[in-house]
């Protein structure tokens, strides 16, 4: 820019919250601005008293047009490229009161505002930089998508292939008979190719090797958009059993990941490109939805535990599928289990508005969530729902502490990142645009009327799922109703089928199988709390038991009739509790259970349901 004018930014030098900004400003424009302190330069514009100076900084534009006070900062904002927008917004209704109001406050309060500046940002303002979190959270998303495939991989036939519980071919021809050509929109799914089993094993072995490839960053973006693709090809396909909250976040997070980073080929991650700080601004939204949607649901449920606080001492123990620690926080001071759910309600609550704070704020929040995520992490199984939040804590971070945390990773962020390409810039600003409203949408539907244009633009992209809602326990369960089925072959004697994860086995220890879900074993959590009939897969699976369906018998943990299929099978409701430590000591079970009432009658192949044999 040798030989341009150039725009001049005055500053009071004697003040230490001017120089701490100047120096940041003096980062952001390069040099597209120069910079002097009023001790330096004021003999240059004697027409400026000294005293305004002192007041408010000084821009004096290229043109020689002086601004001061807000009215410099935003312009001054403006000259970096990208940002243009800044100038024609302080000129927008109230927004230039607004900020020199703001403005004179911190001026008046200079001390009081440093030592904030300080508190927030650290001893200096530093540009933050992504680079190098955004290939760790690259590859934490890739090692989320890899096992959550995997997991899916063996139960697919089981679950929807030919011989399924709810089969995928079934489901699609349903769907283009009742809507049409509608369907392929509303059902976003490759499977319209082909639902046979070998089709979908197919879709989850490609995305377990495409995660492969994203984690050494080989064509990141378009591998990123295909583990997306076929991911929700399998969400979609897999009906009830893939519509967990987990499946949806990351759904989510995947779709964003794709913008995150140029659409190019990238040698491993190697090179450093751009990162888009939109996404990543946006990575921090979808958190802040997830966490404070789902504490939000939990308000406005009136659900008495979450108001009493005694919401934990019922969850380790009516958790899905606790772990063998539930146990041990279920039996802990009945005090130390309130702070727990006081903790969890602040980590849903109060703790998501940190991530739009300055980088020490954003910094404190992934702490508190990271430590939200290990005590869930460690107490249930929730599939990689807690691993992929504890991934989505990182955006929350920058370059600068991973680099002071682990100064071996500095060397991989040496060389200098590409720019983002004004296309790039423009579609992300787009798809901020509709992320955020439908994000909004959902938040506020519970407590105002929103704009047609926002729920019609949330009904039409709802098939995607690349915004959703959120209200993990809403309503807390005090008991724990199990359904327990048995087979007979000569209906006298029965034998329980044990589930893979499941309390059954009262003596069998809770276990660990986290990040891996076994998808049957949870409906089954949520058939106990319904109707038979409210669960479309329960008589299809008896059906299937009853053929002795391969598929159908892999979903078990065991199966007791290896040789031959039973005769009848039956589905009886019990309620479970977790043993005193007393009862464990006793007799080293972990449970105990009482038979409440068949859930399902006596069933064959050659009878009617609950007729005789």
């Amino acid at each position: 820019m040798d030989g341009e004018e150039r725009a001049l930014l005055v500053y009071d030098g004697d003040c230490a919250f001017c120089r701490l900004w100047a120096d940041h400003w003096r980062t952001l424009t390069a040099d597209r601005v120069q910079y002097a302190t009023s001790q330096e330069i004021a003999a240059s514009f004697p027409d400026v008293p000294r005293e305004k100076y002192a007041r408010a900084v000084q821009l004096i534009d290229d043109d020689g047009t002086r601004y001061e006070g807000a009215a410099a900062v935003f312009r001054l904002y403006a000259k970096r490229p990208g940002f243009g927008w800044m100038k024609r917004f302080y000129e927008a209704p109230a927004v230039a009161p607004l900020s020199e109001w703001g403005y004179r406050l911190v001026a008046r309060n200079r001390s009081f505002f440093l030592r904030l500046t300080r508190l927030l940002w650290g001893k200096n303002i530093e540009t933050p930089k992504y680079g190098l979190t955004a290939r760790i959270f690259l590859q934490a998303l890739s090692v989320v998508y890899f096992f959550a495939f995997l997991s899916l991989l063996p139960q697919l036939p089981g679950l929807v292939g030919g011989q399924g519980l709810l089969p995928a071919e079934s489901y699609l021809s349903a769907l283009r008979a009742e809507h049409g050509a509608a369907a392929v929109w509303l059902a976003p799914t490759l499977a319209w190719f082909g639902a046979h089993e070998g089709a979908l094993q197919f879709m989850a072995l490609a995305g377990i090797g495409l995660s492969f490839l994203a984690f050494g960053g080989l064509l990141l973006a378009p591998c990123l958009a295909l583990l997306w693709a076929l991911y929700l090809s399998l969400a979609v396909i897999g009906q009830a059993f893939t519509a967990s909250a987990w499946d949806l976040l990351l759904l989510e997070a995947g779709f964003l990941a794709i913008f995150l980073v140029p659409f190019r080929r990238a040698s491993g991650y190697r090179s450093r490109v751009e990162v888009s700080g939109t996404v990543v601004w946006l990575f921090r939204f979808l958190l802040f939805r997830f966490l404070f949607g789902s504490g939000l649901m939990k308000l406005l449920s009136g659900d008495m535990p979450w108001r009493d606080l005694t919401a934990l001492a019922a969850h380790f123990e009516t958790q899905p599928l606790p772990t063998a620690l539930a146990w041990f926080a279920h039996h802990a001071p009945a005090g130390l289990l309130k702070v727990a759910t006081l903790f969890a309600l602040a980590s849903e609550l109060v703790v998501p508005f940190l991530f739009f704070l300055p980088r020490r704020g954003r910094q404190l929040g992934a702490l508190f969530v990271f430590a939200y995520q290990i005590l869930l992490l460690l107490t249930g199984n929730f599939a990689f729902l807690n691993w992929l939040a504890l991934a989505l804590c990182l955006p929350l971070l920058d370059d600068a502490l991973l680099e002071r945390v682990f100064p071996r990773l500095r060397s991989a962020a040496a060389s200098p990142p590409q720019r983002e390409s004004v296309w790039r810039s423009r579609v992300v600003s787009g798809l901020a645009i509709v992320l955020v409203t439908l994000g909004l949408t959902r938040l506020l539907a519970p407590f105002a009327r929103l704009p047609v244009p926002a729920l019609l633009l949330t009904a039409v992209t709802s098939p995607l799922r690349i915004s959703n809602d959120y209200g993990l326990f809403a309503v807390m369960a005090t008991s724990r109703p199990e359904i327990v089925i048995e087979g007979s072959a000569d209906g006298i004697a029965w034998k329980e089928y044990a589930f893979a994860a499941k309390p059954g086995d009262t003596k069998r220890m809770p276990g660990w199988v986290a990040p891996f879900q076994p998808r049957l074993d949870w409906q089954m959590w949520y058939a106990a709390r319904s109707e038979p009939g409210a669960q479309s897969w329960i008589a299809p699976l008896m059906i299937r038991l009853l053929q002795g369906s391969e598929p159908a018998r892999r979903l078990f943990g065991s199966d007791p009739f290896p040789t031959s299929p039973p005769k009848f099978v039956r589905a009886t409701m019990y309620v479970y509790r977790f043993t005193t430590p007393e009862e464990r000591e006793r007799d080293g079970a972990w449970w105990r259970r009482e038979m409440k009432a068949p859930y399902l009658p006596t069933l064959s192949l050659g009878a009617e349901p609950g007729g005789a044999p």
